[in-house]
């Protein structure tokens, strides 16, 4: 079974985002902040990362530098609201960026791109 870490302070988009992923098995783990979303990370080494920018006690932008410092070359995908927050250097160090809103489909086919090297059969 895949798992995903999804990391955000909004609880309704934590939950939906949840349900997109449980709804095609994966074991989801989920964070309100980067430094919760970090420490369960270093646990859980999840398959793939699913975060927001801006959060309490760790932003976004600081958990991708402390997933990046580890040597850890895990699929990051970033969901924001803010077009500015998406360029630069964010490009640089996730994998993908998604601006909200999205669609249940768009995110998973998003997720489904960024682990094609491994077994999605599992997860489908």
């Amino acid at each position: 079974m895949l798992s995903v870490l999804i990391v955000d302070d909004d609880p309704e988009i934590l939950e939906l985002n949840t349900s997109i992923f449980e709804s095609k098995n994966f074991k989801v783990f989920q964070a309100s902040n980067g430094l919760e979303g970090f420490n369960l990370y270093k646990v859980y080494k999840p398959d793939l990362v699913v975060t927001d920018l801006l959060m309490p006690k760790m932003n976004g932008l600081e958990l991708l530098c402390a997933i990046r410092d580890l040597g850890d070359t895990v699929p990051i995908l970033v969901v924001t609201g803010n077009e500015n927050e998406a360029a630069g250097v964010v490009e640089k160090l996730a994998d993908g960026v998604f601006l909200k809103p999205y669609t249940n489909q768009e995110l998973y086919y998003a997720a489904k791109l960024l682990l094609k090297n491994k077994d999605l059969d599992k997860a489908i």
